[in-house]
């Protein structure tokens, strides 16, 4: 009597979930936008990155434009983290503000290709209303608590501010852009302590 052979399983890659595969192109248009830049790239190029299929692309975000604001989301998100992270307990009030600006040095220096798609984008918002009405919410998020945390921390430390704490904020957004748009095209003009030595420059200590 013969023994009958037993059918080798057939082994199968798990298919990825869908929170995967969204990680996936949402990392992969990073490196594109990065490299190609924003307007020369495509959602083929994307899915080709990611090892997808152009049809994952469009059952996870609706157009290219939602792939740039899903990352536009996560720098949103990484910037509030990143202000939220700062000291928050009674301290020298100069230290205070050197931490800020060495937090958003570190940002500036470590994600140059970010700065450049942010600056793409920028100048397409600026033509195009559509693409605005969706840009500007996500930059007034990260403006009011930046508004916030200047708000908050002047009162800690007894701090007489030189503006009003939303027209601050918007100065050391537009500070923070200004600077990262300098350190691209040239790096040695932008020494590391720049952005503390302004932020502590605003201090009225006769204020105090």
């Amino acid at each position: 009597m013969s023994i009958p052979k037993l059918k080798q399983a057939t082994l199968r890659t798990p298919r990825p979930s869908r929170s995967e595969v969204r990680r996936r192109l949402i990392d992969a248009a990073a490196d594109v936008f990065a490299a190609k830049g924003y307007t020369a790239s495509s959602v083929d190029d994307v899915a080709r990155q990611a090892g997808l299929t152009k049809g994952a692309v469009y059952s996870n975000f609706e157009s290219k434009d939602d792939l740039f604001f899903a990352l536009l989301s996560e720098q949103v998100a990484a910037r509030i983290a990143l202000v939220e992270a700062l000291p928050a307990s009674p301290e020298p009030a100069e230290e205070w503000l050197r931490s800020v600006g060495a937090a958003l040095t570190r940002a500036m220096v470590e994600q140059p290709e970010w700065h450049l798609l942010f600056i793409e984008f920028w100048q397409r918002s600026i033509r195009d209303p559509e693409a605005r009405e969706r840009f500007v919410p996500h930059r007034r998020k990260l403006h009011d608590l930046v508004s916030a945390t200047i708000r908050g921390r002047a009162e800690e430390l007894n701090l007489k501010l030189p503006v009003d704490p939303d027209r601050l904020a918007t100065a050391m957004i537009a500070l923070s852009n200004g600077l990262a748009i300098e350190y691209l095209l040239d790096p040695e003009s932008v020494p590391e302590d720049l952005f503390a030595d302004v932020l502590t420059s605003m201090i009225d200590e006769q204020g105090r």
